[in-house]
């Protein structure tokens, strides 16, 4: 029966991405205007399942050098998870998100800058990803990522980090790791990675 149910489900999920165009870039005229911050409220333009994405990214070819915050650099997964709630009985429930293209942002003429929206059972992640026009992965950047509540719920319990990008196309970046706070000012660069222009931290941590 749990395999019957996560097939199901796998199909139903190629079902609904046939019916949209599986091209990333057919939607890369979709802008965001600057500046910008409160990722969880922006709406999303098209949805794509790990196949696509990471495939787009070439993902199987990526190192931790092409992003700027490689402890949130991981490959995306939306494989059906099963999870189970605790009762008089246990109810068994199918955990499954596609990745949300959230839009364009105006970086740089010669680059495609976008963020990427993935949910699994215990966290939401932001990604702001820059690729060249030969759609080659140079430079990745986690601008939100929160834990959750509850699985099936995307009410937020923690947030680790956070960001703003301004009108300046500076990247205002806050970590909070049980009290340690650390702050980061992120430009893109000409080769279209995320470089530090400052560098600041505060607090201490909280075991």
């Amino acid at each position: 029966m749990k395999k019957m149910l996560i097939l199901f489900l796998v199909w139903l999920n190629g079902l609904m991405l046939l019916s949209q165009n599986n091209m990333m870039e057919t939607y890369f005229d979709k802008e965001l205007k600057l500046p910008l911050s409160n990722y969880v409220s922006m709406p999303a333009v098209a949805s794509f399942s790990d196949t696509i994405v990471n495939k787009f990214l070439n993902f199987d070819s990526l190192d931790y050098d092409v992003s700027s915050s490689p402890e949130f650099f991981n490959i995306y997964d939306t494989e059906p998870k099963r999870y189970g709630i605790s009762g008089r009985i246990i109810q068994y429930f199918i955990f499954q998100k596609n990745i949300d293209l959230i839009g364009l942002i105006p970086f740089h003429k010669d680059f495609y800058c976008f963020i990427l929206r993935s949910e699994n059972t215990r966290s939401i992640k932001y990604d702001l990803w820059c690729v060249s026009k030969k759609y080659e992965a140079l430079g990745h950047l986690c601008l939100f990522y929160g834990y959750k509540t509850r699985i099936a719920e995307s009410d937020l319990d923690f947030i680790m980090v956070d960001s703003e990008i301004l009108a300046d196309k500076t990247i205002l970046w806050t970590e909070n790791d049980r009290g340690l706070i650390t702050k980061i000012e992120f430009k893109l660069n000409s080769d279209g990675k995320f470089a530090q222009v400052s560098h600041t931290v505060e607090g201490e941590y909280e075991y």
